[in-house]
């Protein structure tokens, strides 16, 4: 935004990666014919194994034992974007790592899948 002389005064920025949004955000780009700032590849550094898994959801860095609602869909997002659940127990692995049941991420990755289609 900028005021009436010219100068900047705020900016709105969201991030919609993951969760209910996926479709707001998909035609939002569409709309703008938004590509990015480009760092979208940054997340795909982690290896594609359940190591990679684990080093990712460390380096999420959850403040508390358990991570909350929030955090465990963003988390689901971004390994599904990776192409984590790809691996063979990557699900159950997730689950054990994320302290829920593989029951629940299997509902996530649908939701996801849902939510982009």
């Amino acid at each position: 935004m900028r005021d009436g002389s010219g100068n900047s005064v705020g900016v709105l920025c969201i991030l919609m990666k993951c969760t209910q949004f996926f479709k707001i955000n998909n035609w939002i780009n569409e709309f703008l014919k938004f590509h990015g700032n480009g760092n979208e590849d940054d997340i795909k550094n982690y290896p594609l194994t359940l190591e990679g898994i684990s080093e990712y959801i460390k380096d999420y860095n959850i403040q508390k034992s358990k991570p909350s609602k929030g955090e465990r869909e963003e988390i689901i997002c971004d390994l599904y974007d990776m192409g984590m659940f790809n691996i063979k127990g990557a699900v159950m692995h997730t689950a054990d790592e994320l302290k829920m049941s593989a029951k629940s991420v299997y509902r996530y990755i649908s939701e996801i899948k849902n939510a982009r289609s």
